[in-house]
């Protein structure tokens, strides 16, 4: 009587252990999946910062170039040729220096942020592949266990004429059905 208890107990703890295993691999993999999202977030947003730096700096540009030009036309010498437009020439250099780096670290921003959450998606995926083949290996050794426990091939749950059994005898209704073997 307490055996055929303990071994149902048994058999529902289990269970319910590869069960909650396979939840807990299903709740990481959500995780998982919610960093990858927010990764992805965080890369945006550092890409979007690393645009407005590089308008910046061609709005800084423009606002040099500007000066630049105002301040040699007031001086009464032409913008366009000799100090002014070396002055010029170097501002360029430096903004548009300015502006590619900002577009670079857009571009980088964008990519390891991709990165980052495939990364994090597949280590949601590996984590819920881990816990469908604990649940699995939890259910094989607590059926081992509790086979074992029981007797095991001697036991009387094994020779009921089961699948597990087909040689072994069954009592229906007080008739002795024999197995085939």
């Amino acid at each position: 009587m307490f055996s055929s208890f303990f071994s149902v107990l048994s058999v529902a703890s289990t269970v319910s252990k590869a069960f909650l295993g396979y939840q807990q691999a299903a709740a990481m993999k959500a995780y998982y999946d919610a960093q990858a999202d927010l990764a992805g977030v965080r890369a945006r947003i550092t890409k979007v910062q690393a645009q407005e730096d590089a308008n910046r700096a061609l709005r800084d540009l423009n606002e040099n170039l500007a000066s630049n030009v105002a301040r040699a036309a007031a001086g009464g010498i032409s913008p366009y040729i000799g100090s002014p437009a070396t002055i010029n020439a170097i501002s360029t250099r430096y903004g548009v220096q300015d502006y590619l780096l900002a577009q670079d670290t857009a571009r980088i921003a964008d990519s390891m942020g991709i990165m980052e959450a495939q990364i994090l998606r597949d280590a949601g995926d590996m984590y819920n592949q881990g816990g469908i083949i604990g649940a699995f290996a939890d259910v094989g050794i607590g059926t081992y266990n509790i086979f074992s426990q029981t007797g095991g091939l001697d036991s009387p749950f094994y020779n009921t004429g089961s699948i597990l059994n087909p040689t072994a005898s069954t009592v229906v209704g007080g008739t002795v059905i024999r197995g085939q073997g």
